[in-house]
């Protein structure tokens, strides 16, 4: 499989593990709408009208909330109230539907129907499909009604790892395999890249944050492989972390420092800052000399700033100076250890604990 396939991989299960708890909720409660029996289901379907026509419900059903998912919303403020049946709060003797729960319902229905997308988005792939397949058992299809797609998802994710420390290794030996300096393996990460930028043109929480970090993981593990898709994320808003902005060519930087100078006109603070940081960095002769010059001369901006100017640098590695910059680490990496003899071990054997602590108590004694 490329190099870009098993990332991409990776990060849709990790996407998926996040929010596995609230499929599995979300499942608990078609089930318990499936089993209502006749006079609760009468209960259910008359709030079912009321919140159909709520201004509360007015974007979920703008989205396409059906009405099997607007009747598992209205048991949702009995189950936050640990009812063993939701259906039974719907009562008027025991606080019926009144505003407050409508919105209650209201919010779960938004975040069920993104739920859904995100599961959408991320098993939309037919390559990813067969892969996840072959590891993890049959895959929801995307055309169910919403109900079942969110039963179908839960019984996908209980199926995945459950150690996250597991993923997030393998994740990172993926990304230390790949070779900037390889044609294949920089065709891969332009190919991931541009993935995660579809992942932040959707409307979903957890697809954008999920795209960004995958972009967070080129920006550090392979330098340079974001070079394709700076002017997008510019054209996006996407300006943080600075540190997908590492290296960026000439047309970003420009674009950056135009957005500073937009920023500050418009007196945008949080704009600025994530400008700044992103141009540090940018950090080429242009930028060096632009961060000495503001740090000589304080622009008339830098009273809106949270910080001086030449703080900003900070965060990229190095500071201002006269002649460019000046580093605050060494990209030169120093060995401590002389090199061992041929037929000699590099280090002597360490003595082990029991062996220590035996020593000790014959000291003591």
């Amino acid at each position: 499989m490329d190099k870009d396939r098993e990332l991409q991989q990776l990060h849709t299960l990790y996407g998926l593990m996040r929010v596995r708890g609230r499929y599995r909720y979300d499942a608990d409660l078609v089930a318990i709408h499936q089993a209502l029996p006749a006079e609760e289901r009468d209960l259910v379907l008359a709030s079912a009208r009321e919140l159909a026509t709520s201004p509360e419900a007015a974007e979920a059903v703008g989205r396409g909330a059906d009405q099997v998912l607007v009747e598992i919303a209205c048991l949702t403020p009995g189950a936050m109230r640990n009812l063993a049946s939701p259906a039974l709060a719907l009562r008027p003797n025991r606080g019926g539907f009144p505003p407050r729960r409508r919105l209650e319902a209201a919010g779960w229905l938004i975040r069920a129907l993104d739920d859904i997308a995100l599961g959408r988005a991320l098993l939309g792939d037919p390559a990813i499909r067969e892969r996840l397949r072959e590891r993890f058992g049959p895959l929801p299809a995307s055309d169910g009604s919403p109900a079942d797609l969110l039963v179908r998802l839960a019984q996908f994710t209980a199926r995945l790892p459950s150690e996250h420390r597991q993923l997030t290794r393998a994740l990172h030996a993926a990304y230390q395999g790949l070779d900037a300096t390889a044609d294949a393996d920089a065709d891969a990460a332009d190919r991931l890249a541009r993935w995660a930028v579809r992942l932040l043109e959707s409307e979903i929480a957890e697809v954008r944050e999920l795209g960004e970090e995958v972009l967070r993981h080129l920006a550090c593990f392979v330098p340079g492989s974001l070079v394709g898709v700076h002017d997008r994320l510019i054209e996006l808003d996407v300006l943080h972390p600075g540190v997908l902005f590492r290296g960026a060519g000439e047309p970003a930087r420009q674009a950056l420092l135009d957005r500073v100078e937009v920023a500050a006109a418009s007196g945008d603070t949080l704009g600025l800052d994530h400008a700044l940081v992103a141009l540090a960095w940018v950090a080429d002769p242009t930028v060096q000399a632009a961060f000495w010059r503001w740090t000589r001369h304080a622009p008339p901006w830098a009273g809106l700033l949270l910080a001086p100017v030449h703080a900003y640098t900070q965060e990229a590695g190095w500071v201002p100076a006269e002649a460019g910059r000046r580093m605050l680490y060494t990209p030169s990496v120093i060995s401590w250890c002389r090199p061992a003899a041929p037929g000699m071990a590099a280090d002597p054997p360490r003595p082990s604990r029991n062996s220590t602590t035996a020593a000790a108590g014959a000291r003591r004694r």
